[in-house]
């Protein structure tokens, strides 16, 4: 009996180690987990999360970079693109300081007077992060001016510049055609240009002809000096071309007279003469960037 008690003693006792030890043994199992889980929120501290930024952050906060420019890719970029965007660029957020920014950025620095040189600039940067109004937005030129005498011209045009691949990186482009001594202009894009401003130019005489082919509108200026000293000659509303190749008004001296006023036929020393308007017209809405076609 006492054999039998004392083997009950010890089957008691091993049976109670085990459960001890299994119990020590889930304990410093689950310290290990407790220790290795605090491991990773330790290391997870530790380490840079490259969180995505939402749109309401990219707006707000400004640019890293002083200066972005041509080629630059990357979140600056994208601030600089979703501001664009808040003063009316139709520019594409996804991160590449390509061509269209840079116009859209040359465009603006035109619009406020600043130096244009298509890149983001921290005095360009300033006036981006400024609220915009509605005196200062970009609106694309897009109501039609044509009479109702233009409805075949209109036909014509749209259905010649839509069977081609024009295209441009505004929303609107320019056909000048030399041979009828007229500017069209367009809006929308390529395979959907609406025609909706025509009139009147005068171009390059024989020994001083216009430029043909395939031009972006440039810089812009309100007027500019030409002549000599004893005889000025002053233009109004410039756009560029092509290097000194220009859309300018018709001719004025220093009083603001007319000096030559004609129009529709070709006496220019290269560059394209409108009726003030007309040069104010393209000075005001075409952006830089836009698409010209001389031919």
């Amino acid at each position: 009996m006492r054999s039998m008690r004392n083997k009950k003693t010890i089957i008691l006792g091993i049976i109670g180690m085990m459960v001890i030890g299994a119990s020590i043994g889930y304990k410093i199992k689950s310290n290990d987990i407790i220790k290795k889980n605090s491991l990773i929120v330790s290391s997870g501290k530790s380490k840079t999360v490259h969180k995505t930024k939402t749109k309401a952050e990219l707006d707000s906060e400004r640019p890293d970079k002083s200066i972005i420019k041509a080629s630059d890719k990357g979140e600056d970029v994208i601030r600089i693109q979703t501001r664009l965007k808040k003063y009316g660029y139709n520019v594409v957020l996804d991160g590449d300081y390509g061509e269209g920014v840079i116009y859209a950025v040359m465009d603006f620095q035109q619009r406020h007077n600043l130096i244009t040189s298509g890149k983001a600039t921290a005095e360009t940067i300033d006036v981006l992060y400024k609220t915009p109004t509605k005196d200062n937005m970009y609106k694309p030129a897009t109501q039609s001016l044509l009479s109702v005498n233009d409805v075949d011209v209109k036909s014509t045009y749209e259905s010649k510049l839509n069977s081609g691949e024009n295209t441009s990186s505004t929303n609107n482009y320019i056909l000048v055609d030399l041979s009828q001594q007229r500017v069209y202009v367009f809006y929308g894009s390529m395979h959907n240009w609406k025609l909706i401003n025509t009139f009147s130019c005068g171009s390059g005489k024989a020994e001083t002809p216009t430029v043909t082919g395939y031009f972006r509108v440039g810089i812009k200026g309100l007027n500019f000096k030409s002549g000599t000293d004893a005889a000025p000659v002053y233009c109004k509303y410039f756009t560029q071309i092509s290097g000194n190749y220009l859309f300018h008004s018709i001719l004025y001296d220093k009083s603001g007279n007319v000096i030559d006023g004609n129009l529709g036929a070709v006496e220019s020393h290269g560059c394209i003469r409108l009726a003030l308007e007309n040069a104010k017209y393209i000075y005001d809405n075409i952006p830089i960037g836009s698409t010209i076609h001389v031919k």
